[in-house]
């Protein structure tokens, strides 16, 4: 949610932003792979992660209704 809303401002309003580092998941709608497939290589890619930079994106998801959209993804 929050990298549209960065991407926009920097887009909009270059003067505002001189830095821009971007994290977060996004659905692939180029890939041919499912969406099942598509969340598996998010949790694989977790784990790979630095465990404070996992911690907060799963807070970050959980916060903005993760685990309803998850369900809703895998169905």
């Amino acid at each position: 949610m929050g990298v549209q809303s960065a991407t926009e401002l920097a887009i909009e309003r270059p003067d505002l932003v001189s830095h821009l580092i971007l994290i977060g998941a996004a659905v692939d709608v180029v890939s041919t792979a499912p969406v099942r497939q598509q969340a598996l290589r998010l949790g694989v890619n977790s784990v790979l992660e630095k465990p404070l930079l996992s911690m907060v994106q799963s807070f970050d998801v959980l916060r903005c209704g993760g685990a309803g959209r998850a369900g809703t993804l895998l169905n």
